[in-house]
């Protein structure tokens, strides 16, 4: 099997031939893949990198263990690593051999959905400009602490939290007061009496000389 395979490769690839041939690399790509192909020269392939743009060491590299022939790859490459172009370098004893491919894209997060319906993010309001008309009605505002609508300024004024509220015990049953009506009754017997004594001494009969 494995002489049919040799034949194969070298029926595709005379062994005059030199180059890289690269297989199709996916055009959004989320997760590590290989990036896989062929290649060869006449005076034997010595090693095989993968470069990404903006990099100038490789990402992942390859060292045949028989450098003659044509030999297969696969270079693990990581999308988080970067975009743009990618690279595959073969180094010979004499050159360099190479072919490119556009790196894959990431794809796009999806949004957070609850229940199925995507969750609406807070839009993100810009800085007042001091001095702006804007950041002097700021000013004369007091912050408000309630957590209330206060005009078109609201969502930007300092909230602060209000305290937790202390429970306040049932309050028990009121004391007695003393009552004021013990003067007003001594008051109101000792002028029955005065009238009483005053209505007898004006009755009595008069002592006869």
């Amino acid at each position: 099997m494995l002489d049919l395979a040799l034949l194969a490769l070298a029926a595709q690839h005379p062994p005059t031939d030199a180059g890289v041939w690269l297989d199709p690399v996916p055009a959004v790509a989320a997760r590590p893949f290989d990036v896989t192909g062929e290649t060869q020269a006449p005076e034997g392939v010595l090693r095989i990198d993968l470069y990404v743009s903006g990099r100038a060491t490789p990402v992942a590299s390859y060292v045949p263990a028989l450098p003659v022939g044509t030999i297969a790859f696969a270079l693990r490459f990581d999308p988080a690593l970067g975009s743009g172009t990618l690279r595959v370098v073969a180094t010979t004893l004499v050159r360099g051999l190479g072919a490119e491919a556009p790196a894959p894209t990431r794809p796009a997060p999806r949004p957070a959905t609850v229940g199925g319906a995507p969750v609406a993010r807070p839009a993100v309001r810009a800085p007042v400009a001091p001095g702006s008309p804007a950041a002097a009605v700021l000013a004369a505002v007091r912050p408000d602490d309630t957590g209330a609508a206060f005009g078109a300024v609201a969502p930007v004024l300092p909230y602060a939290a209000r305290p937790a509220s202390v429970p306040v015990a049932a309050p028990g049953p009121e004391p007695l007061r003393p009552s004021r009506s013990g003067p007003l009754s001594l008051a109101a017997g000792l002028a029955l009496l005065l009238a009483s004594a005053h209505a007898h001494r004006a009755l009595r009969p008069k002592d006869r000389r």
